[in-house]
């Protein structure tokens, strides 16, 4: 059973001090690599419209494949959370995107566009597996009267990795060009 989000301080477990802040910090890492990953879909819209041959509408598939996942997982992913507790729910999620990932191989292999949209699809789950449980531990992580601003700090980590990794990937994707 998950946690109870009380505020106390503490999320599973995590004592006050030293783990909480361990924790605080794994967490905004998260959410830097959760933004670069999510955001990487524009670069590869742009990557698969020509590999493909896709029109405009065809290409943009790579963005309702990834985000239609969101609406598909979200709730199953809280019932979830509140079966396994945050600890699994994270491990679950990051299995997700591992396991998804690896679904670029088959589908490069055999030049598969709609072997590269399921895949997105379910790194798109695994991420929104992530998030549902990442938000509320941020929140516990410390005084209920300062929750807001952990879980906003959070989001900027998230938008510094959009930033970074998406000039990383455009540089790895796309070339000089």
């Amino acid at each position: 059973m998950a946690a109870p989000i009380t505020g106390s301080g503490t999320a599973g477990g995590a004592s006050a001090g030293g783990s909480t802040r361990i924790v605080l910090l794994l967490a905004f890492a998260v959410f830097f690599l959760l933004g670069g990953v999510t955001n990487i879909n524009d670069l590869l819209v742009g990557k698969f419209k020509p590999m493909f041959q896709l029109s405009h509408a065809q290409a943009n598939l790579v963005q309702m494949a990834f985000f239609i996942a969101y609406a598909a997982f979200s709730i199953p992913a809280g019932i979830v959370m509140s079966k396994l507790g945050y600890i699994r729910t994270f491990v679950l999620g990051f299995v997700m995107i591992a396991a998804a990932a690896f679904l670029f191989i088959p589908a490069s292999a055999a030049a598969s566009y709609p072997g590269f949209l399921a895949a997105l699809f379910f790194i798109g789950a695994g991420i929104t597996v992530l998030q549902v449980a990442m938000n509320p531990v941020i929140t516990t992580l410390g005084p209920v009267e300062t929750s807001h601003s952990r879980l906003t700090f959070a989001q900027a980590f998230n938008s510094i990795g959009v930033t970074l990794m998406v000039y990383g990937g455009a540089k790895v994707l796309l070339g000089d060009s």
